[in-house]
Protein backbone atom coordinates (compact mmCIF):
# COMPACT_ATOMS: atom_id res chain seq x y z
CA UNK A 1 0.00 0.00 0.00
CA UNK A 2 2.83 2.59 1.43
CA UNK A 3 4.73 1.74 -1.89
CA UNK A 4 1.66 2.79 -4.26
CA UNK A 5 1.42 6.20 -2.32
CA UNK A 6 4.69 6.67 -3.34
CA UNK A 7 3.77 5.64 -6.85
CA UNK A 8 0.77 7.45 -7.51
CA UNK A 9 2.83 10.52 -5.64
CA UNK A 10 5.23 10.52 -8.16
CA UNK A 11 2.82 10.24 -11.04
CA UNK A 12 1.13 13.07 -9.69
CA UNK A 13 4.13 15.47 -10.03
CA UNK A 14 5.29 14.32 -13.25
CA UNK A 15 1.88 15.61 -14.43
CA UNK A 16 2.08 18.74 -12.51
CA UNK A 17 5.73 19.22 -14.24
CA UNK A 18 4.70 18.29 -17.64
CA UNK A 19 1.72 20.54 -17.34
CA UNK A 20 4.40 24.07 -15.94
CA UNK A 21 5.83 23.29 -18.75
CA UNK A 22 3.57 23.53 -21.16
CA UNK A 23 2.25 26.71 -19.77
CA UNK A 24 5.93 27.94 -19.93
CA UNK A 25 6.13 27.09 -23.63
CA UNK A 26 2.78 28.79 -24.40
CA UNK A 27 3.52 31.87 -22.34
CA UNK A 28 7.34 32.20 -24.68
CA UNK A 29 5.36 31.41 -28.00
CA UNK A 30 2.93 34.64 -27.48
CA UNK A 31 5.28 36.95 -27.13
CA UNK A 32 6.51 37.25 -31.07
CA UNK A 33 2.79 36.59 -31.85
CA UNK A 34 2.40 40.16 -30.00
CA UNK A 35 4.98 41.69 -31.34
CA UNK A 36 3.93 40.71 -35.19
CA UNK A 37 0.64 42.22 -34.10
CA UNK A 38 2.24 45.32 -33.19
CA UNK A 39 3.96 45.26 -36.15
CA UNK A 40 0.99 44.80 -38.41
CA UNK A 41 -0.66 48.04 -36.58
CA UNK A 42 2.34 49.86 -38.79
CA UNK A 43 0.99 51.66 -42.03
CA UNK A 44 4.37 51.15 -44.43
CA UNK A 45 4.35 54.00 -47.46
CA UNK A 46 6.14 53.35 -50.39
CA UNK A 47 7.82 56.97 -51.79
CA UNK A 48 9.52 57.55 -54.98
CA UNK A 49 11.50 60.02 -56.45
CA UNK A 50 13.09 59.95 -59.82
CA UNK A 51 16.83 60.95 -58.96
CA UNK A 52 19.65 59.91 -57.56
CA UNK A 53 20.27 59.25 -53.34
CA UNK A 54 22.83 62.00 -53.29
CA UNK A 55 20.46 64.84 -54.90
CA UNK A 56 18.91 67.11 -52.93
CA UNK A 57 15.25 65.15 -53.75
CA UNK A 58 16.74 62.71 -51.65
CA UNK A 59 17.89 65.20 -48.48
CA UNK A 60 13.95 66.08 -48.50
CA UNK A 61 12.76 62.45 -48.34
CA UNK A 62 14.83 61.52 -45.81
CA UNK A 63 13.84 64.91 -43.97
CA UNK A 64 9.93 63.33 -44.37
CA UNK A 65 10.59 60.07 -43.42
CA UNK A 66 12.25 60.99 -40.16
CA UNK A 67 9.76 63.36 -38.84
CA UNK A 68 6.60 60.95 -39.77
CA UNK A 69 8.35 58.58 -37.77
CA UNK A 70 8.68 60.85 -35.00
CA UNK A 71 5.33 62.60 -35.54
CA UNK A 72 3.42 59.56 -35.64
CA UNK A 73 5.23 57.59 -32.92
CA UNK A 74 6.40 55.02 -35.50
CA UNK A 75 2.91 54.07 -35.88
CA UNK A 76 3.71 55.22 -40.27
CA UNK A 77 6.95 54.37 -42.04
CA UNK A 78 7.97 56.09 -45.33
CA UNK A 79 9.92 53.18 -47.34
CA UNK A 80 11.83 56.08 -49.53
CA UNK A 81 12.32 54.78 -53.37
CA UNK A 82 14.89 56.90 -55.03
CA UNK A 83 16.67 56.92 -58.37
CA UNK A 84 13.33 56.18 -60.48
CA UNK A 85 13.23 52.38 -58.87
CA UNK A 86 9.06 52.81 -59.05
CA UNK A 87 9.27 54.26 -62.79
CA UNK A 88 9.45 57.55 -64.20
CA UNK A 89 8.54 60.41 -62.12
CA UNK A 90 5.29 60.55 -65.10
CA UNK A 91 4.72 57.14 -64.47
CA UNK A 92 5.28 57.19 -60.60
CA UNK A 93 2.19 60.27 -60.20
CA UNK A 94 0.03 58.25 -61.92
CA UNK A 95 0.64 55.31 -60.04
CA UNK A 96 -0.07 57.26 -56.92
CA UNK A 97 -3.48 58.29 -58.69
CA UNK A 98 -4.15 54.66 -59.08
CA UNK A 99 -3.29 53.14 -56.01
CA UNK A 100 -0.01 51.00 -57.24
CA UNK A 101 1.86 53.46 -55.22
CA UNK A 102 1.44 55.28 -52.03
CA UNK A 103 3.51 58.48 -52.67
CA UNK A 104 5.81 60.31 -54.72
CA UNK A 105 7.96 63.43 -54.65
CA UNK A 106 7.74 64.78 -58.18
CA UNK A 107 8.49 68.32 -59.79
CA UNK A 108 5.81 70.68 -60.58
CA UNK A 109 6.23 70.04 -64.18
CA UNK A 110 4.77 66.69 -63.85
CA UNK A 111 1.53 68.14 -62.88
CA UNK A 112 1.05 69.85 -65.34
CA UNK A 113 -0.18 66.58 -67.49
CA UNK A 114 -3.51 67.07 -64.84
CA UNK A 115 -3.48 70.66 -64.41
CA UNK A 116 -1.65 74.15 -64.59
CA UNK A 117 -2.55 74.70 -61.36
CA UNK A 118 0.52 75.23 -59.91
CA UNK A 119 2.12 76.32 -63.23
CA UNK A 120 2.23 79.86 -61.84
CA UNK A 121 5.60 78.72 -59.41
CA UNK A 122 7.49 78.01 -62.83
CA UNK A 123 7.14 80.92 -64.90
CA UNK A 124 10.32 81.61 -66.77
CA UNK A 125 12.35 84.44 -64.97
CA UNK A 126 9.81 85.29 -62.57
CA UNK A 127 11.38 84.17 -59.08
CA UNK A 128 14.92 86.08 -58.83
CA UNK A 129 15.38 84.31 -55.45
CA UNK A 130 14.77 81.72 -52.11
CA UNK A 131 13.11 84.23 -50.25
CA UNK A 132 10.56 85.40 -52.76
CA UNK A 133 9.86 81.43 -53.48
CA UNK A 134 8.89 80.57 -49.84
CA UNK A 135 6.59 83.53 -49.77
CA UNK A 136 5.07 82.39 -52.63
CA UNK A 137 5.28 78.31 -51.89
CA UNK A 138 3.85 79.27 -48.07
CA UNK A 139 1.08 81.37 -49.61
CA UNK A 140 -2.52 80.83 -49.25
CA UNK A 141 -2.49 80.72 -53.05
CA UNK A 142 -0.36 77.53 -52.70
CA UNK A 143 -2.57 76.02 -50.40
CA UNK A 144 -5.53 76.32 -52.71
CA UNK A 145 -3.48 75.04 -56.04
CA UNK A 146 -2.42 71.72 -53.77
CA UNK A 147 -6.32 71.54 -52.66
CA UNK A 148 -7.10 71.30 -56.38
CA UNK A 149 -4.90 68.15 -56.68
CA UNK A 150 -7.52 66.27 -55.01
CA UNK A 151 -9.96 66.36 -57.53
CA UNK A 152 -6.92 63.95 -59.56
CA UNK A 153 -7.02 62.16 -56.78
CA UNK A 154 -3.96 63.18 -54.54
CA UNK A 155 -3.17 64.89 -51.76
CA UNK A 156 -0.52 67.72 -52.10
CA UNK A 157 1.00 68.62 -48.56
CA UNK A 158 3.67 71.11 -49.09
CA UNK A 159 5.67 72.69 -52.53
CA UNK A 160 9.71 71.95 -51.33
CA UNK A 161 12.56 73.75 -52.95
CA UNK A 162 15.16 72.04 -55.05
CA UNK A 163 17.13 74.72 -56.16
CA UNK A 164 17.35 76.87 -59.06
CA UNK A 165 17.62 76.05 -62.56
CA UNK A 166 20.90 77.47 -64.85
CA UNK A 167 20.98 76.34 -68.46
CA UNK A 168 24.24 74.40 -69.24
CA UNK A 169 25.64 73.28 -72.16
CA UNK A 170 28.80 71.54 -74.01
CA UNK A 171 28.86 73.86 -77.22
CA UNK A 172 29.67 78.12 -76.21
CA UNK A 173 29.63 80.13 -73.26
CA UNK A 174 26.15 81.94 -73.22
CA UNK A 175 25.47 85.38 -72.46
CA UNK A 176 22.73 86.58 -74.37
CA UNK A 177 19.42 84.76 -75.97
CA UNK A 178 21.03 84.91 -79.33
CA UNK A 179 24.14 82.72 -78.07
CA UNK A 180 21.07 80.00 -77.93
CA UNK A 181 20.92 79.78 -81.42
CA UNK A 182 20.43 76.21 -82.18
CA UNK A 183 21.46 74.35 -78.97
CA UNK A 184 19.16 71.39 -78.62
CA UNK A 185 18.36 71.34 -75.13
CA UNK A 186 16.22 69.64 -72.99
CA UNK A 187 12.95 70.54 -72.19
CA UNK A 188 10.76 68.51 -69.38
CA UNK A 189 7.66 66.33 -70.37
CA UNK A 190 6.02 69.34 -69.01
CA UNK A 191 4.42 72.15 -71.93
CA UNK A 192 6.09 75.21 -69.82
CA UNK A 193 9.69 74.62 -70.57
CA UNK A 194 9.26 73.97 -74.56
CA UNK A 195 7.23 76.88 -75.11
CA UNK A 196 9.96 79.05 -73.17
CA UNK A 197 12.99 77.66 -75.16
CA UNK A 198 11.28 78.10 -78.00
CA UNK A 199 10.55 81.27 -77.67
CA UNK A 200 14.20 82.55 -76.77
CA UNK A 201 15.21 80.59 -80.05
CA UNK A 202 16.86 77.30 -79.42
CA UNK A 203 15.54 73.62 -80.05
CA UNK A 204 13.99 72.56 -77.15
CA UNK A 205 13.90 68.38 -77.09
CA UNK A 206 11.65 67.01 -74.51
CA UNK A 207 12.76 64.39 -72.83
CA UNK A 208 12.20 61.91 -69.39
CA UNK A 209 14.88 63.04 -66.82
CA UNK A 210 16.63 59.36 -66.85
CA UNK A 211 17.79 59.98 -70.85
CA UNK A 212 19.20 62.79 -70.32
CA UNK A 213 22.61 61.73 -69.18
CA UNK A 214 23.28 59.35 -72.21
CA UNK A 215 22.05 61.99 -74.36
CA UNK A 216 24.42 64.44 -73.44
CA UNK A 217 26.93 61.77 -73.74
CA UNK A 218 26.18 60.85 -77.35
CA UNK A 219 25.54 64.57 -78.64
CA UNK A 220 21.73 64.19 -79.15
CA UNK A 221 21.34 67.12 -76.26
CA UNK A 222 23.80 70.00 -75.94
CA UNK A 223 22.93 70.77 -72.85
CA UNK A 224 19.98 71.57 -70.30
CA UNK A 225 18.66 73.54 -67.72
CA UNK A 226 18.71 72.07 -64.26
CA UNK A 227 19.47 73.05 -60.68
CA UNK A 228 23.15 73.08 -59.60
CA UNK A 229 23.18 69.93 -57.21
CA UNK A 230 21.76 67.91 -59.92
CA UNK A 231 24.83 68.94 -62.06
CA UNK A 232 26.73 66.97 -59.19
CA UNK A 233 25.18 63.95 -58.14
CA UNK A 234 23.61 63.27 -62.00
CA UNK A 235 26.61 63.77 -63.21
CA UNK A 236 25.30 66.05 -65.71
CA UNK A 237 29.06 68.18 -65.19
CA UNK A 238 30.68 65.70 -67.12
CA UNK A 239 29.05 66.51 -70.04
CA UNK A 240 28.77 70.17 -69.27
CA UNK A 241 31.64 73.02 -70.23
CA UNK A 242 29.84 76.00 -69.58
CA UNK A 243 27.00 77.21 -67.16
CA UNK A 244 25.17 80.66 -67.09
CA UNK A 245 24.23 82.38 -64.09
CA UNK A 246 20.63 83.21 -65.27
CA UNK A 247 18.01 81.97 -62.45
CA UNK A 248 16.08 79.84 -65.18
CA UNK A 249 13.05 79.15 -62.56
CA UNK A 250 12.28 77.96 -59.44
CA UNK A 251 11.65 73.71 -59.83
CA UNK A 252 10.26 72.86 -57.09
CA UNK A 253 8.98 69.55 -55.45
CA UNK A 254 5.38 68.48 -53.97
CA UNK A 255 5.18 65.84 -51.07
CA UNK A 256 2.45 64.16 -52.50
CA UNK A 257 0.26 60.67 -51.05
CA UNK A 258 -2.97 58.92 -52.85
CA UNK A 259 -5.68 60.77 -51.34
CA UNK A 260 -7.85 57.77 -50.52
CA UNK A 261 -4.79 56.31 -48.77
CA UNK A 262 -4.36 59.35 -47.37
CA UNK A 263 -8.40 59.25 -46.52
CA UNK A 264 -7.13 55.14 -44.85
CA UNK A 265 -5.15 56.83 -42.21
CA UNK A 266 -6.19 57.42 -38.45
CA UNK A 267 -7.07 61.14 -37.86
CA UNK A 268 -3.45 61.22 -35.74
CA UNK A 269 -1.41 59.75 -38.49
CA UNK A 270 -2.60 62.59 -40.98
CA UNK A 271 -1.90 65.04 -38.42
CA UNK A 272 1.91 63.58 -38.38
CA UNK A 273 1.99 63.41 -41.98
CA UNK A 274 0.87 66.99 -42.45
CA UNK A 275 3.47 68.12 -39.58
CA UNK A 276 6.51 66.45 -41.02
CA UNK A 277 5.65 67.46 -44.73
CA UNK A 278 5.99 71.40 -43.10
CA UNK A 279 8.55 70.73 -41.40
CA UNK A 280 10.31 68.84 -43.97
CA UNK A 281 9.61 72.30 -46.18
CA UNK A 282 11.19 74.61 -43.56
CA UNK A 283 14.11 72.49 -43.58
CA UNK A 284 14.63 72.81 -47.22
CA UNK A 285 14.13 75.90 -47.33
CA UNK A 286 17.06 76.32 -45.09
CA UNK A 287 19.31 74.31 -46.82
CA UNK A 288 18.38 74.73 -50.69
CA UNK A 289 20.67 77.93 -50.83
CA UNK A 290 23.40 76.18 -49.33
CA UNK A 291 23.37 73.50 -50.99
CA UNK A 292 23.27 75.72 -54.45
CA UNK A 293 26.57 77.72 -52.92
CA UNK A 294 28.39 74.40 -52.77
CA UNK A 295 27.39 73.14 -55.98
CA UNK A 296 28.27 75.95 -57.78
CA UNK A 297 31.96 75.87 -55.84
CA UNK A 298 32.12 72.17 -56.95
CA UNK A 299 31.17 72.84 -60.36
CA UNK A 300 33.91 75.41 -60.59
CA UNK A 301 36.48 73.29 -59.60
CA UNK A 302 35.44 70.62 -62.57
CA UNK A 303 36.95 73.49 -64.55
CA UNK A 304 33.04 74.42 -65.42
CA UNK A 305 33.02 78.23 -66.70
CA UNK A 306 29.76 79.80 -64.96
CA UNK A 307 28.81 83.33 -67.38
CA UNK A 308 27.07 86.32 -66.32
CA UNK A 309 23.49 86.17 -65.57
CA UNK A 310 21.41 87.90 -68.79
CA UNK A 311 19.34 91.17 -68.25
CA UNK A 312 16.43 89.87 -66.21
CA UNK A 313 13.88 92.55 -67.05
CA UNK A 314 14.56 91.58 -70.83
CA UNK A 315 14.36 88.19 -70.19
CA UNK A 316 10.77 88.71 -68.59
CA UNK A 317 9.32 91.27 -71.33
CA UNK A 318 10.18 88.12 -73.75
CA UNK A 319 8.07 85.99 -71.12
CA UNK A 320 5.09 88.22 -71.24
CA UNK A 321 2.61 86.41 -73.64
CA UNK A 322 3.50 82.91 -71.87
CA UNK A 323 2.48 84.68 -68.59
CA UNK A 324 -0.13 85.80 -69.95
CA UNK A 325 -0.94 82.40 -71.68
CA UNK A 326 -0.88 80.63 -68.71
CA UNK A 327 -2.57 83.45 -66.70
CA UNK A 328 -5.63 82.70 -69.11
CA UNK A 329 -5.64 78.47 -67.94
CA UNK A 330 -6.51 79.06 -63.84
CA UNK A 331 -7.29 81.93 -62.17
CA UNK A 332 -5.20 80.61 -59.10
CA UNK A 333 -2.28 81.24 -62.04
CA UNK A 334 -3.33 84.12 -62.37
CA UNK A 335 -3.31 85.21 -59.24
CA UNK A 336 0.17 83.59 -58.39
CA UNK A 337 1.47 85.63 -60.88
CA UNK A 338 0.68 88.81 -59.66
CA UNK A 339 1.34 88.25 -56.60
CA UNK A 340 5.55 88.27 -57.34
CA UNK A 341 5.07 91.02 -59.10
CA UNK A 342 3.82 92.34 -56.31
CA UNK A 343 6.34 90.94 -53.61
CA UNK A 344 8.91 91.25 -55.99
CA UNK A 345 11.85 94.25 -56.59
CA UNK A 346 11.02 94.68 -60.06
CA UNK A 347 7.93 95.17 -59.96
Amino acid sequence: MKKLLIFNFIIAMVVILIACGNDSTNTESASPSDEENQDNDKVVLSFGHSVSENNIYQTAALKFKEKVDEYSNGSVEIEVYPGGQLGSSKAMLEGVQNGSIDGVYSSLAYFENLTPVLTGLQMPFLIEDFNIEEKVATSDLAKDALEELEEYNLKGFEIVPTGFRYIGNNERPINSTEDLGDLKLRASEGGIQMEMYEALGASPTPMAFDEVYTSMQTGALNGLDMYLDSYITDNFGEGTDYINETPVNTWPAVITLGLEKFNSLSEDQQKAIEKAAKETQGFMFEEAEKIEVKAKEELQDMGIEFTPSMDMDELRESMEPIYDEYAEKHPIVEEMIEYIYEISDFN
